[in-house]
């Protein structure tokens, strides 16, 4: 949406029925917010004319999708939408889980003390 340049946050709220300052709070936030839901990617997607699964894939923070290993077999198999698109918001939560995992594991190790040389 940011690379259109027809397009706003402020027409995108209108269009898709979704709260300007929730759209800012998902841009401001790293990954994108607690409020992100299949359904407010949908009505995202379908206020810009995007497919719902581009749309999800976007949400999930996957920048190619066609080099993704975990992502392609969904998108690519024959499962209907909203299939798909429940397995991009389970890929896109365990990302997140290892993620925050990830994190707090080299907090613990930067908080460590350190033994003298």
């Amino acid at each position: 949406m940011c690379d259109r340049p027809e397009w706003s946050v402020a027409k995108l709220a209108r269009e898709s029925g979704i709260a300007r300052q929730t759209i800012f709070d998902w841009m401001k936030a790293p990954d994108g917010g607690d409020s992100v839901t299949i359904g407010s990617v949908r009505r995202v997607a379908d206020a810009l004319g995007d497919d719902i699964v581009n749309a999800l894939a976007a949400a999930a923070g996957v920048p190619d999708r066609e080099a993704d290993e975990e992502l392609s077999p969904i998108l690519q198999s024959d499962l209907d939408p909203q299939a798909k698109a429940e397995l991009v918001e389970y890929l896109r939560g365990l990302r997140e889980a290892q993620r925050h995992a990830r994190r707090t594991e080299i907090s613990a190790m930067l908080n460590r003390p350190r033994r003298a040389a």
